[in-house]
């Protein structure tokens, strides 16, 4: 089965005083870190990220990897085909 691309959700903790607060916060930085060297990671908000999978399986593991050593909770969504989104507005052109 081919895949185009995997959803990730990684569950963010909201509470400042829980200490899986303190992890995500860290993580962030790491997630950051993997953007920046991968552009076509597109990020939706802090702990929503599509990431293509052409030549980016290393990332997707390196993701996976640093999300479970910062003991976090995370979801995979694969994707068989690039998705196609309905936006709310036209783009500009």
């Amino acid at each position: 089965m081919k895949i185009h691309s995997v959803l990730i959700v990684i569950e963010n903790p909201t509470d400042p005083k829980d200490e899986s607060w303190t992890r995500w916060r860290e993580m962030l930085k790491t997630l950051e870190s993997i953007r920046t060297r991968t552009k076509e990671i597109e990020k939706f908000s802090e702990n929503v990220w599509l990431l293509p999978l052409q030549n980016n399986l290393r990332v997707l593991n390196e993701l996976l990897h640093e999300t479970d050593d910062f003991r976090l909770k995370y979801r995979v969504l694969f994707l068989k085909k690039k998705p196609q989104w309905i936006r709310s507005h036209q783009e500009p052109t």
